[in-house]
């Protein structure tokens, strides 16, 4: 079952997010109640939500513009293919928030350096 979140379009299946979006009306050479479905192959929802969010700004910057009514859906899916995938690449270029403020990767609980073998007899 696909759980959504505060984020419009975005869905999470398992341990990955999605982007599934409805094609707006203006794009007449797509068939009515099409969508939009595309995995972000993505397992932090920070990231997934900016990825969302830059589609959804896509989705609406190509429904205003004068030939949105000639664009089919495959020309839609390379479109945003396209961007998922460049948007991927940067955020692995992005450093991870402890990278930024110095925090350490790994645990620093005490822990001891050699064993204890019991009383000396």
């Amino acid at each position: 079952m696909a759980t959504r979140h505060d984020v419009t379009n975005l869905e999470r299946r398992g341990h990955t997010f999605y982007w599934r979006a409805r094609v707006p009306v203006r794009f007449r050479q797509v068939r009515r109640q099409a969508r939009l479905s595309f995995s972000l192959r993505l397992s932090d929802h920070g990231k997934a939500a900016y990825t969302a969010r830059r589609l959804n700004t896509l989705l609406a910057d190509l429904t205003v513009r004068p030939t949105a009514a000639m664009t089919t859906k495959d020309q839609l899916d390379q479109i945003f293919r396209a961007e998922i995938e460049r948007m991927t690449a940067h955020l692995e270029d992005t450093p991870s928030p402890r990278a930024v403020w110095g925090r350490p990767t790994t645990s620093t609980r005490w822990r001891p350096t050699s064993r204890w073998d019991g009383p000396i007899a």
